[in-house]
Order: C-alpha cells, then sequence, then structure tokens
C-alpha cells in the first residue's frame, strides 16, 4: 500500500459517507414535507446543492441498507421537528455506519485490506 494515498477513516466518512448521507436526509426531509430551500437551510448548503443530492447526482457512491435508510428516516422525523437536532442526527448515522462496519467497507472498498482497518473495527496493535 501506497502511503501517498492511505485515506484516513475520517476522509472516507468526508468524502463518501457524508455525501451519502445528506443524499437521504435531503430526500427524506423532502419526503417528510419540506421545500428545498428548508432543507438547505438547514444543512448548511444551497438550494442547487439539496437539488443534486434529491435527485442523486451527489453522493450516490453509497446505498445504504434497508436498516441503516430507515434510521436515516427517523433522523428526518426528528428533524422536521426540531432543526437544531441536525449536527446531532447526523452524528448519530455515522456513529451507526462506524458500529456496523459500513465505514470499514467503504475503506475496503478503495483498496485497504481488512489489516488497515483496525482502527474501524477497534482492535489494538498486537
Amino acid at each position: 500500500m501506497n502511503n501517498d494515498t492511505l485515506l484516513q477513516p475520517q476522509e472516507v466518512e468526508v468524502w463518501y459517507a457524508l455525501p451519502a448521507i445528506r443524499r437521504e436526509l435531503s430526500f427524506f426531509l423532502k419526503q417528510e414535507g419540506l421545500e428545498q430551500k428548508k432543507i438547505a437551510n438547514i444543512m448548511g448548503l444551497t438550494e442547487a446543492a439539496v437539488s443534486q443530492y434529491i435527485n442523486k447526482k451527489r453522493g450516490k457512491d453509497i446505498t445504504f441498507e434497508d436498516h441503516l435508510k430507515k434510521e436515516i428516516h427517523t433522523s428526518a422525523k426528528a428533524i422536521v421537528k426540531n432543526n437544531d437536532v441536525f449536527l446531532e442526527e447526523t452524528q448519530r448515522i455515522l456513529q451507526l455506519l462506524r458500529n456496523d462496519g459500513t465505514i470499514c467497507k467503504l475503506h475496503e472498498a478503495h483498496g485497504y485490506s481488512s489489516a488497515h482497518c483496525r482502527i474501524c473495527k477497534g482492535k489494538k496493535r498486537s
């Protein structure tokens, strides 16, 4: 493995997981009746970015399993009730992705063996 291209787990989250979470949240927030302008305001994005997420032009590198989509929909409902929980809900979803191994799978999909994912999987060096 070339260390010049080594992605930290956080980079995998920023480049792949967060855009996919934004895509799903945008979709579900719109489904819950929010307008794109309101969604953009909540998420700190432009309306154009929200449109791209909703139309799957951004954040399309990950397809979430049904149980994660259900959790993201639950987060969207919480955000509709209280916009102030957006960051908290985003972090909750990221933690779910860490816990269920999705972040490791992304890391591995980009050329890292499971040995490189000890951090994600919580394994200590021997």
